[in-house]
């Protein structure tokens, strides 16, 4: 993916984030997957299937991360020839969900210029802040508790007047990567639909 934004004159930062090395077993059994008709389902947007303080915790590290990262950059901004004002995140699946959450608990100097997540949806409660960026959100139609979560984070954004822009694809349940332009489907055109959403903001 590097590589594809580089190729568009978009540089593009790899985040490490932290994960959890604990050895907590999970309790109970995972309940019943939603599909995307279901959205209500998800109050606040949170579409961890099983949410509790520990799953929440273990997110707010990886923000954590993905915070201090936006603040490297924007201090590093000169020497690595970035513009400051076109920082943001693009996470997928989990990645997705860190983004949402560093963004959604940004302090001054943290917030995001844009974000983008491609198959993550929120996996904390979502307060969408009063200096929110604009959302993009690409996913698959038919992929349970995704699907639904991301519609219930489109709705949470334009609830608080913020700019958002969803792309629901309808063929396939799998997670993206970068695929060939066949034309048999209309997935195919995620990474073409980014690169258009992003540049047109600027």
């Amino acid at each position: 993916m590097a590589a594809f934004l580089n190729e568009k004159g978009i540089a593009a930062i790899g985040l490490k984030y932290t994960l959890d090395k604990s050895e907590h077993k999970q309790q109970g059994a995972m309940p019943p997957m939603v599909d995307v008709t279901g959205f209500e389902r998800f109050q606040h947007a949170n579409a961890n299937p099983m949410p509790s303080a520990e799953s929440t915790e273990i997110c707010m590290r990886a923000a954590a991360d993905a915070k201090n990262a936006i603040r490297i950059v924007r201090e590093k901004a000169a020497e690595w020839n970035i513009n400051t004002s076109k920082v943001g995140y693009l996470g997928f699946s989990a990645g997705g969900g860190v983004a949402i959450a560093a963004t959604t608990t940004a302090a001054e100097g943290e917030m995001p210029d844009f974000l983008a997540t491609a198959y993550g949806p929120s996996l904390i409660d979502v307060t969408v802040p009063a200096a929110a960026p604009p959302l993009l959100i690409m996913t698959r139609a038919e992929h349970p508790n995704v699907a639904a979560g991301c519609l219930q984070l489109f709705l949470e954004w334009k609830r608080a007047g913020k700019n958002a822009e969803m792309h629901y694809y309808g063929d396939g349940t799998g997670p993206f990567s970068l695929m060939e332009k066949t034309g048999t489907t209309t997935t195919e055109n995620w990474s073409t639909d980014f690169i258009s959403w992003l540049t047109s903001r600027w």
